[in-house]
């Protein structure tokens, strides 16, 4: 059986603290997401943005990332957002990956920072991915630590998971 693909990202990619350490620092803000398409191939996009139910923002988003660019949507904290989701995703079309499996899909600044147990923490995710379902670790923080996010994400390939 094939590992599947596996996603590795930050929660959210419009990050003032990212400019100068992952962002030029003359690049336009409009232009961050693009920039972050051309390192990593996911984003999980935090229910405060894509709970705006603003489409057309939903639409931009898919002109400024690749084909195979894959956007995952966190958990609304009220039900009462699972409409807008559902909506948001529709949008989102072939690049909606849905919302992370499980709360081992958030690696949060609190975490720690084991590389032995993350590397098992990703095959985990790999082997229990749902058919279908593309495994996927997203770091958090405010903002998301940019040099272990490309850490974590040399350790997926030297583990096979790419």
């Amino acid at each position: 059986m094939a590992v599947p693909r596996m996603i590795i990202g930050a929660l959210g990619w419009d990050h003032d603290h990212w400019s100068g350490a992952f962002y030029p620092d003359d690049l336009p803000q409009e232009w961050r997401l693009s920039y972050y398409a051309n390192e990593f191939s996911g984003v999980l996009i935090p229910a405060a943005v894509w709970g705006s139910g603003d489409e057309v923002l939903w639409e931009s988003w898919l002109d400024d990332v690749p084909e195979d660019f894959l956007f995952f949507l966190e958990q609304p904290s009220v039900s009462a957002g699972l409409e807008m989701m559902e909506r948001c995703g529709r949008v989102l079309g072939r690049q909606y990956a849905g919302s992370p499996a499980t709360g081992e899909s958030i690696l949060t600044p609190d975490d720690e920072f084991d590389l032995r147990r993350l590397r098992q923490r990703l095959q985990s995710l790999a082997a229990d991915a749902q058919p279908g379902r593309v495994p996927a670790l997203f770091l958090a923080g405010r903002p998301p630590d940019i040099g272990r996010l490309r850490e974590v994400r040399l350790l997926m390939e030297l583990a096979g998971l790419a």
